[in-house]
């Protein structure tokens, strides 16, 4: 879907209701956005009930006018309804979309106060909590086989056989609580890793295959620290390979660094090396591919000379090895095999003075590809 003329706001609210009214305040700015705006995203929603009854024993002078006082247990139970829908949680398989998943889960905790009070015709009423239990948990129900249950499995798609590689675990990030979470990571060839982290970090585990072909692995999300119950999976496919190429010197890696419509900005950040290359050869990336064909500079964008319009298209390839970039032209021709003439691997300086630049076109801000400069020994040919 494409909306012409998008609106943006932010902001915030913070309202308490009862059955009677709604007391609170709220606060949002909106700005103008120019230009056609691919259109994702996610509608989240959390309801939080607190029920509780007291049970009191009451000691009182004449009555109850002329002074009291009573020591009573109050139980609560905490109730939290949770649900989201929308395309802006996370790509769980690593195949560089972000899934449209949902959900609707209930959690149900409960607590007890030891509570007093008093009171007299000559004093104010008093209260006070003299004893507070832990939070226990008693339940958590998955309403509605909720998709955005199952963890995120971060890592490449193509690894050499007997060579240690490193994948991640994690939440998705619309996932709404903090306490650690527990997985099982299967590895395709019956063994398997047990993890634990916090929901919105990158959890890692190791792995070496001793032999070549199509590895199914299996993250396995099974509870978290609160008693929470999920057991959601997430597959994906991992090809195991003899390695191939010959090229062994650290690759340049980008990755997208902002989505605006249809237009993407890919750059440099934290981790890329323009200088000596940032990535071993023997990990599988994909290839940052660019058709060049002059297309006009969108408005709305502010571009400068090191963030430039590239004037052209790009797509990612499949993942390969960083060993098998034996030259530019290597590279160049994956491009061109995959999408056809004039497509080619992407440059450095490709939008003028380098570190970053926009195209046209859509890519995951998870997924970092290979691309290529021409000044700097920062390629694995060189």
């Amino acid at each position: 879907m494409t909306y012409n003329g998008a609106q943006a706001a932010s902001g915030y609210f913070d309202y308490t209701c009862t059955l009677d009214s709604c007391n609170g305040y709220s606060n949002f700015s909106s700005s103008n956005l120019q230009g056609p705006q691919t259109l994702t995203g996610g509608v989240s929603g959390r309801i939080q009930p607190t029920i509780y009854a007291q049970l009191a024993i009451r000691g009182y002078l004449y009555d109850d006018s002329v002074a009291y006082a009573q020591v009573g247990v109050r139980p609560y139970l905490y109730g939290d309804l949770w649900g989201y829908y929308g395309n802006n949680c996370g790509d769980a398989d690593g195949d560089g979309y972000f899934e449209t998943v949902d959900a609707l889960t209930f959690d149900l905790d409960w607590q007890i106060f030891i509570t007093a009070q008093a009171d007299s015709f000559l004093t104010k009423e008093k209260r006070w909590t003299l004893w507070t239990s832990p939070r226990w948990h008693l339940n958590y129900w998955d309403l509605i086989g909720s998709e955005a249950l199952q963890p995120m499995l971060v890592g490449n798609a193509s690894v050499p056989v007997n060579t240690t590689q490193t994948y991640n675990a994690r939440m998705r990030p619309c996932w709404p609580y903090s306490d650690t979470v527990n997985y099982q990571l299967g590895w395709g060839d019956g063994s398997s890793s047990s993890l634990s982290g916090a929901p919105a970090s990158l959890t890692p585990a190791s792995h070496a295959w001793s032999s070549t072909g199509t590895k199914g692995l299996s993250l396995i999300a099974q509870s978290d620290s609160h008693g929470r119950q999920f057991n959601k999976t997430t597959v994906r496919n991992v090809q195991v390979t003899t390695g191939g190429g010959t090229a062994t010197h650290m690759g340049m890696t980008w990755k997208a660094r902002q989505q605006y419509g249809a237009y993407v900005n890919v750059g440099s950040d934290g981790q890329s090396n323009a200088y000596s290359g940032d990535t071993s050869p023997y990990t599988s990336l994909p290839i940052l591919c660019l058709k060049k064909d002059g297309r006009p500079a969108p408005s709305g964008i502010s571009f400068d000379f090191y963030n430039g319009w590239s004037g052209g298209e790009v797509r990612l390839s499949s993942p390969v090895t960083g060993s098998t970039l034996t030259s530019r032209a290597t590279a160049d021709g994956i491009c061109a095999s995959t999408y056809g003439s004039g497509w080619r691997m992407g440059e450095f300086h490709d939008g003028g003075g380098g570190w970053g630049w926009w195209a046209a076109g859509s890519i995951s801000t998870t997924t970092r590809f290979w691309v290529a400069i021409n000044d700097q020994p920062a390629n694995p040919w060189n």
